[in-house]
């Protein structure tokens, strides 16, 4: 069967709005020609302008919010490999220079094994402290300042 094209829709729709009488389609093409006259219909009306004004702010917060979780995330993983390797490089060079110098850091850290462990939980404790109390302020803020 031969399928009508846009232009042809449009011509014959055109056509029947000025009165002028052309064949009659056929079942397949009555349906497009049904569909195209409703696309043509909702274009031609104007779009509504429902959306509030703090729509377009809320979503500007949403993307800002999106970009800060991103760049807080990556901060962290900068750390977490800082605090990592700055040890595992001062152990490497320390080794380099004295091959005695594990068993001798071993024996220092079974002497203070308790202040080590309470520096590690202040260390870790001051970060869940400045996340919770600081960051979350800073958060307030830029959400009330958008």
């Amino acid at each position: 069967m031969n399928e009508l094209n846009d232009d042809m829709i449009q011509q014959w729709l055109d056509d029947q709005r000025r009165g002028i009488q052309r064949s009659l389609l056929p079942e397949e093409d009555a349906e497009s020609a049904r569909l195209y006259q409703q696309l043509f219909d909702q274009l031609s009306s104007e779009p509504s302008d429902d959306l509030s004004l703090g729509f377009s702010a809320g979503v500007v917060w949403q993307i800002k919010q999106h970009e800060w979780r991103v760049s807080e995330r990556k901060a962290y993983i900068l750390l977490g490999l800082g605090i990592l390797l700055i040890p595992t490089s001062a152990f490497i060079v320390m080794m380099m220079f004295n091959p005695n110098a594990l068993s001798r850091l071993l024996d220092a850290l079974a002497y203070r094994i308790g202040p080590v462990l309470f520096g590690i939980l202040l260390f870790v404790g001051v970060q869940w402290a400045d996340h919770v109390l600081v960051k979350a302020d800073l958060k307030r803020d830029k959400a009330l300042d958008v």
